[in-house]
């Protein structure tokens, strides 16, 4: 288990670095446009005094943009290296003696309808289109829709256009009414401040301050501190901004957690899952796989064991996978399960079926609850439903 947590963290790091180092492109956009200009100065009237203080300027530039996106990538390096190893030292080939292909056949069908799912719900229009036409997959055309509209506040955002996202957000937040969350304002408040930022960027100052005029006033009473510390930054130069306390304001990551947030309140709003199933599977099973790895080296007929439908052994996979009610009984310390409900006594207090049983022994004599001095009947509980 400790092998795959590492290697989810080293996987981690690297979407964080390769988000980072997308933003490198942009670097070297400028940093083209920046020569441009400055080759077509050059035919101008300007001095060779004036010219050589340009020249000078923008190779200070440059090679600031080129030092920066060089640790960017030395960066991304370091971590493709350290994954590589916790991927050898993770992934153990003994996990085929608990493969099941039986468990797949005749479901390819659903596989690709899930293979389809995961890909429009991460905002991969384009391929999950070319997927359903390939494989046949398909989905009732609500989601279709749900997805497809969507798509477009996605593909708005990574252009850094906001514009398509406040209008949805808006429109959730209208047709919910008074049921609008408060992720719904949060998120409404990060997409305006990764504009206002932007905006600063783009060294369009009195823009910046006339947006955050316009938009931030509504968002004083919940979000005054990073209000301060957006208008903070109208103290810097862009360059200097990078290297000040709210450098943290102009991470690139900060536009793909809000895209990622996105995603999953459309997903809650719609009545979709909020986590693609897909993912939600194989997260799992990366968390399954060292424990059913154990037991087949320790059990001799783990074969037989690993073709029942119910796990050997109890797989904890942490407090966010909990999705319901979960009843341990007080007498057995067993957790409850369809077999053996947890079961409420005329007292108040539950156990489960089983150690009720035994406790009573018989059904027509009297019994007391182990908590409490009640006596009662074994007819008299009554099964609790999650």
């Amino acid at each position: 288990m400790e092998a795959i947590s590492a290697l989810q963290n080293d996987l981690d790091a690297v979407a964080k670095r390769q988000r980072t180092v997308g933003g490198s492109a942009r670097e070297i956009a400028a940093t083209i446009g920046l020569l441009s200009s400055l080759h077509d100065s050059l035919d101008g009237e300007d001095g060779a005094d004036q010219i050589g203080a340009r020249l000078a300027a923008a190779l200070q530039k440059v090679s600031k943009s080129t030092k920066t996106i060089m640790k960017k990538n030395k960066e991304l390096g370091g971590s493709l290296s350290k994954l590589g190893k916790s991927m050898d030292k993770a992934l153990n080939a003994d996990a085929i003696k608990i493969a099941r292909p039986e468990a797949f056949s005749n479901k390819e069908g659903a596989i690709s309808n899930s293979i389809l799912e995961h890909l429009l719900h991460n905002g991969h229009l384009d391929l999950g289109q070319r997927f359903m036409k390939e494989s046949g997959a398909s989905l009732p055309q609500s989601k279709l829709d749900i997805y497809t509209t969507f798509n477009r506040v996605l593909t708005a955002l990574k252009e850094h256009d906001v514009g398509p996202a406040i209008s949805w957000v808006n429109r959730c937040s209208l047709e919910a009414g008074d049921r609008a969350s408060d992720q719904l304002g949060s998120l409404e408040f990060k997409l305006h401040s990764l504009h206002f930022v932007d905006l600063i960027r783009q060294h369009e100052r009195p823009l910046a301050i006339s947006y955050a005029q316009q938009h931030f006033s509504k968002f004083g009473g919940t979000h005054i501190q990073e209000i301060k510390r957006l208008m903070t930054c109208l103290l810097y130069t862009w360059e200097r901004l990078l290297q000040s306390p709210y450098a943290d304001l102009t991470d690139p990551i900060r536009w793909f957690e809000a895209t990622e947030f996105c995603v999953r309140e459309n997903a809650v709003f719609a009545g979709l899952p909020a986590e693609s199933p897909l993912a939600l599977c194989v997260d799992a099973g990366c968390a399954a796989l060292p424990k059913l790895i154990k037991v087949a080296a320790v059990v001799q007929d783990s074969d037989t064991l690993m073709q029942k439908d119910e796990l050997p052994v109890e797989i904890e996979l942490g407090a966010h996978r909990l999705y319901h009610s979960v009843f341990t009984c007080p007498v057995s310390r067993e957790t409850a399960s369809k077999d053996n409900p947890p079961m409420r006594l005329p007292c108040g207090h539950a156990i489960c079926r089983e150690s009720l049983q035994k406790i009573a022994k018989n059904s027509r004599r009297k019994f007391k609850c182990t908590y409490c001095p009640s006596e009662q009947l074994l007819m008299e509980a009554v099964a609790l439903q999650f």
